[in-house]
């Protein structure tokens, strides 16, 4: 699958919408927990997993949090 995104090479981890992640045929597996988030704006539902990304044909693995939910 062919994505276009923005990366920040800097962060700890990147966050993707969980409809992407639908798209890229992450599920929620067995030994996944669900975590919360907490900032001024409220509270983001995400899991964390280790991805396997390759850009411009170079592969390398890097941490992805699929959100699950955003509340206000």
């Amino acid at each position: 699958m062919d994505l276009s995104m923005l990366v920040d090479s800097g962060a700890d981890c990147s966050l993707i919408p969980k409809s992407i992640g639908k798209e890229m045929g992450l599920n929620l597996a067995d030994a996944e927990t669900i975590q919360f988030a907490k900032s001024i704006g409220g509270v983001v539902k995400y899991v964390m997993r280790d991805f396997e990304l390759t850009i411009d044909n170079h592969s390398c693995y890097a941490k992805i949090s699929k959100r699950r939910r955003f509340h206000c």
